[in-house]
This record gives structure tokens, C-alpha cells and sequence, in this order.
């Protein structure tokens, strides 16, 4: 398996994959498959220690929404059945009273003046 920095996923590498661009690149080395697309790849899965890094760095204090670390999938399934189950529990809403139109007379000075004179 390969990591492509560029876009962020593993691909296996093809036989027909191009090998293009300087050497002095550190582990990385860029391919252009037949299709057409430039991947910069390298060997392994380094995403998931890079992904768990900026968690422990970034998110310590401040949870982010979508990081997978802070918020897991099996906690947000298992908080996802608690909220149903409350809601479930919940008693019908009573029906609603049909509302009157109120007259909503004008309140400037021109309004008061008039309502003085009748």
C-alpha cells in the first residue's frame, strides 16, 4: 500500500504508474497513473499517526466535531440511541389554540395626534 499526500488516500501502486520528478524528495516520489492523475506517494500509512498527532497537539483543550478521535463513532451511535430513547419517552405536544389577528394600530406622532383629536 501507498499514501498519496496530495489527495489524501492509499493506493496500490500499478505497473503502468510513471515515475516523474527530482529524487531528492525525502520518501516521496511522484507518479502519474494511466488515467491521468499525479499522486505523490510513499510507502506505509503514515496518515493515521499524522491524523492521531494533530489530535493529541491541536485538540487537547478544544474538541473538533470532526476529528475521529474526539468525537469516535461508537460514542456518537450509543448517544445517538439515548437521545431516541428520550425522545420516545417524551409526552404528546398538546394541540395548539388557533391565534386571533390582534389590530395593530401605528405608533408614531402623526397616529397620537389623530387619536387625541377623536
Amino acid at each position: 500500500m501507498m499514501y498519496c499526500r496530495i489527495c489524501d488516500n492509499e493506493h496500490e501502486l500499478p505497473d503502468d504508474a510513471v515515475e516523474f520528478g527530482t529524487a531528492k524528495r525525502g520518501a516521496y516520489v511522484l507518479y502519474r497513473f494511466t488515467n491521468g492523475t499525479v499522486h505523490d506517494l510513499r510507502p506505509g500509512n503514515p496518515a493515521m499517526n499524522f491524523r492521531k498527532g494533530l489530535h493529541t497537539r491541536w485538540h487537547r483543550n478544544k474538541k473538533n466535531p470532526k476529528c475521529q478521535y474526539c468525537f469516535p463513532l461508537v460514542e456518537q451511535t450509543e448517544l445517538l440511541t439515548e437521545v431516541l430513547d428520550v425522545i420516545a419517552d417524551l409526552p404528546e405536544p398538546p394541540q395548539e389554540i388557533p391565534l386571533e389577528p390582534i389590530a395593530v394600530e401605528p405608533n408614531t406622532v402623526m397616529a397620537a395626534a389623530f387619536r387625541r383629536l377623536k
